[in-house]
């Protein structure tokens, strides 16, 4: 395996980078300010000794329409059981962008098979054997507000519209930095794309263009081991100043905004909250966190008043992939599944509560799980979110030897 770290540090004084401007600058609608921003940082990079050069990809519209339709027909393959049972599990923007592959033809998949093989050899052979890597932009719009985005469907188009689909078509190795800010204070990315298998390349660039650029210089403070010898896994945090004052990587309502289920809650008449249009935690709650805290959580004294401080990796994370397991079996198992495997988990997971892993047991490298030996319907022994009947996955391998489950030391919340 190689040392993909290795170059970082090197900088970029005669490196030919292409410059993908016809990627962005052209679309209709696009962000003076997205353009501003690229154009900026074309220039700082070329100041600082690379070679910077504009190319043209092919036409966006051709990988656009490429990935597309294979991965569309990919998810259909996929989802096509649960799609035609259980529609109403999917949040409508997938289900309407996945379900228009019932349609499509094996003379249509073979057809963008055969595109993007073009597309590969002519962005692999014709710019990139000519130049060490490209750069453009992202998005074509800087970051939107919440407030931009509407309660359903549709979101805004230049908000959610990423010019990252020709390198998923092609597979070369890809990088995000943050490169800039926008007038309304929120980050602006460049998008940096390699030759094939040169993820070193790739991460040597990068990394010049984080110093080069000192976007994320001095935006965050320092972490520091704690000066009292009592307390020794306690780390001291002192503020910059410059943290931003909030950052909420989802929409309104939770969710990621792609993914955002659909808004059927009005129509619900139980009576009891938003009743089965609305996923109630089962196992990271609340009240979860809080007997945790109670039980074994650390003093601690923050900005915002006194705490008490989990491990995450021990404490908390073995409640976010339970979860997240009864989440997956109910969307693709059935309510029925989900419900049995909640009641053989809800003993081990009460254990837990009880007799969570103390904070001493987090001086060691690493702790065997407490709900490694849980069962659910239909299964062997299992960790949290590792039922057997889950499809494409089992606890067991072909040997018949159970895995062990281990929860690693975390940075705590």
């Amino acid at each position: 395996m190689p040392d993909y770290t290795a170059g970082m540090g090197e900088g970029i004084e005669g490196l030919q980078l292409g410059y993908a401007r016809d990627l962005f600058a052209d679309v209709p609608g696009v962000s003076p300010e997205v353009v501003e921003l690229m154009d900026a940082s074309a220039q700082q990079l070329a100041a600082l000794g690379a070679v910077v050069e504009e190319v043209k990809l092919p036409d966006f519209e051709l990988f656009k329409a490429c990935g597309r339709l294979i991965m569309t027909a990919e998810a259909y393959a996929i989802h096509e059981d649960a799609l035609r049972e259980r529609p109403y599990d999917f949040g409508r923007y997938t289900y309407q962008r996945i379900v228009g592959a019932a349609t499509l033809s094996a003379a249509d998949l073979i057809q963008a098979f055969r595109l993007r093989q073009e597309l590969t050899v002519a962005l692999n052979r014709e710019l990139l054997g000519r130049y060490d890597a490209l750069f453009t932009t992202v998005a074509l719009a800087p970051p939107a507000h919440f407030d931009e985005f509407p309660l359903d469907w549709p979101p805004p188009s230049l908000t959610v519209a990423v010019q990252t689909v020709p390198f998923n078509v092609t597979g070369n190795p890809a990088l995000v930095v943050p490169a800039g800010f926008s007038a309304s204070g929120l980050p602006f990315g460049l998008q940096i794309v390699g030759r094939a298998f040169d993820e070193a390349g790739v991460l040597r660039i990068g990394a010049a263009i984080d110093a080069i650029l000192s976007v994320t210089e001095g935006r965050g403070g320092t972490f520091a081991d704690s000066p009292d010898p009592a307390d020794p896994l306690r780390l001291a945090y002192t503020p910059s100043g410059h943290e931003p004052a909030v950052i909420v990587p989802m929409s309104p309502s939770g969710m990621f905004t792609h993914s955002r289920a659909e808004n059927r809650k009005a129509e619900d008449s139980s009576g009891v909250g938003h009743g089965s249009l609305e996923h109630e935690p089962i196992f990271l709650t609340h009240d979860a966190v809080r007997t945790l805290r109670r039980r074994v959580g650390r003093r601690a004294v923050l900005p915002t008043g006194e705490t008490r401080q989990l491990d995450f990796g021990t404490q908390v994370f073995p409640l976010v992939v339970q979860e997240m397991a009864h989440v997956y079996q109910r969307v693709q198992l059935g309510h029925d599944f989900a419900a049995e495997a909640k009641r053989a988990t809800l003993p081990a997971y009460r254990a837990f509560l009880l007799n969570p892993p103390s904070n001493r047991d987090m001086a060691s490298p690493c702790c065997r799980h407490p709900w490694s030996g849980v069962s659910t319907p239909g299964s062997s022994k299992a960790g949290p979110g590792r039922s057997s009947a889950s499809r494409g996955s089992s606890t067991s391998n072909r040997s018949g030897r159970k895995p062990s489950t281990t929860a690693r030391r975390g940075q705590r919340p």
